[in-house]
């Protein structure tokens, strides 16, 4: 046998040794009713929404654009990253990051930006959808995302079985879904609480934390200061926030 017939031999023999171990998955039909319910956002329209449910899910740090030109360029600080993480049996079995993840918080909104129905795993990239709390060394009115890449791994007999109830439960325990904003958004306070976001206006704001104990104004930038937080406007919309 010469060698190129060998390696093409090779090569043949372990991707049927592959599919044979990790079987066939989901049946088409099943993985249709998969992608109807984790739909991915497309232009304007921005498919499922999730409201994370549980502490502890890994996720990077995302500087996407400024809120305006005026504030310059992005700080070198600040770069793209996507941890990638794996979901065995309910549990987070591993977590691969370009740098120190942090945590989505219980009752963040994210949206879903690509599914992937493999074999054994279903794989959930997310952002979120308001933006992130900028208490961090980047500049004022920077837009931020965290983001991740969720791996929800699942037995070979639970995949050939289109046993899509467990798959969707065990999911649901860490992503509720929603196909509508408005109730997403009411499940994501149920859980977290009346929060500050990005782009709220004083009204909003002061609806949460009341009258600031001090305010500064310079041109269209405006400090609301309280006890144990800073807000910061631009344009009459909120850019940054940070706990003391």
């Amino acid at each position: 046998m010469r060698k190129r017939e060998f390696i093409y031999f090779f090569v043949c023999t372990l991707m049927i040794g592959q599919t044979l171990c990790l079987g066939k998955g989901l049946s088409k039909a099943a993985k249709k009713e998969v992608e109807n319910r984790y739909q991915e956002a497309r232009g304007e329209d921005a498919g499922t929404f999730l409201v994370v449910t549980r502490k502890g899910i890994p996720a990077g740090l995302d500087a996407v654009y400024f809120l305006t030109a005026a504030y310059g360029t992005p700080s070198p600080k600040v770069k793209k990253n996507i941890p990638e993480v794996e979901i065995k049996n309910g549990k987070i079995t591993k977590v691969k990051s370009n740098s120190e993840p942090i945590s989505f918080q219980p009752g963040s909104l994210l949206i879903i930006e690509r599914l992937r129905i493999k074999n054994d795993y279903i794989e959930i990239q997310t952002r979120t959808f308001e933006s992130s709390p900028t208490n961090r060394d980047v500049p004022v009115g920077l837009n931020l995302y965290e983001r991740a890449r969720l791996k929800f791994y699942f037995d070979r007999s639970t995949m050939e079985s289109d046993e899509l109830e467990v798959v969707f439960s065990t999911i649901d325990e860490w992503l509720k879904g929603f196909d509508d904003h408005t109730q997403a958004f009411k499940h994501s306070r149920s859980i977290s609480g009346p929060r500050i976001v990005f782009g709220m206006t004083f009204a909003q704001v002061e609806e949460i934390m009341g009258l600031p104990e001090t305010k500064e104004s310079d041109g269209n930038r405006v400090i609301y200061r309280y006890k144990d937080m800073t807000v910061e406007f631009f344009d009459g919309r909120s850019t940054r926030y940070a706990k003391k």
